[in-house]
């Protein structure tokens, strides 16, 4: 595997320059993505957690380099001895692209974002990196669901915190939450929680933003599991 593979990249140039609804603009619907093999939905990842041949856990993660896979780390905080990752999965449509896990994982020390390194694959993978935006989409696989569903709403940010006001649920941690404008994307967050906001006086998603600083050091992480 070479550098180029593990390389995060931001859309620099090609970074969306508005945002697009996708399938929904109400904050509360999540919809089945219609045709989840074509990009930014074949770069959402789907982790089936397992120990001894019995699923155990789902969540959601993304490709943000043709060798890496982002996801939240308190995802890997549980007794496991397998990590199936399928991109673009949906049990009703296909059986996704399958991403061979390397065994190779390392976990943000105060962030809740880890890195998982995969066998390079030949597909569009996710621009990373944190920019302003009043809405966001959110797409991953909640409640073990078999069809990735996506949805979009309102966001803002507070520090090293993306806020935003989209249905997410348990599974989707480590989803990616991005901008898109028809051609381009960028995620600028990695979903990690659902959170009652007292100023919003409701539940919203969380997301670790994707800030230069944090996207450094994940690179760090990925270079030191590279030299393994």
């Amino acid at each position: 595997m070479s550098a180029v593979d593990v390389q995060l990249t931001s859309g620099g140039p090609n970074a969306p320059r508005k945002f697009l609804p996708l399938l929904t603009d109400v904050p509360s619907k999540r919809v089945a993505v219609p045709d989840p093999s074509v990009f930014p939905w074949s770069a959402v990842a789907r982790l089936d957690f397992l120990r001894d041949g019995q699923l155990i856990s789902n969540a959601s993660g993304f490709l943000a380099a043709p060798g890496v896979v982002l996801t939240a780390a308190h995802n890997l905080k549980q007794i496991y001895d397998r990590l199936d990752i399928s991109l673009g999965y949906d049990a009703t449509l296909n059986k996704g692209v399958k991403a061979v896990y390397r065994g190779k994982n390392a976990v943000h020390r105060l962030r809740d974002v880890a890195v998982l390194l995969v066998d390079p694959l030949p597909m569009r993978h996710f621009p990373i990196g944190s920019m302003a935006t009043e809405r966001v989409t959110l797409a991953g696989y909640p409640e073990n669901s078999k069809r990735q569903t996506a949805g979009n709403g309102p966001c803002t940010q507070k520090g090293a915190l993306h806020r935003y006001d989209v249905n997410v649920g348990q599974g989707d941690s480590g989803a990616p939450a991005f901008v898109w404008d028809g051609s381009n994307a960028q995620c600028i967050a990695v979903h990690v929680q659902r959170k009652l906001v007292p100023e919003a006086g409701k539940l919203l998603g969380i997301g670790e933003a994707l800030d230069a600083v944090l996207v450094g050091e994940l690179q760090d992480l990925i270079d030191d599991l590279m030299t393994e």
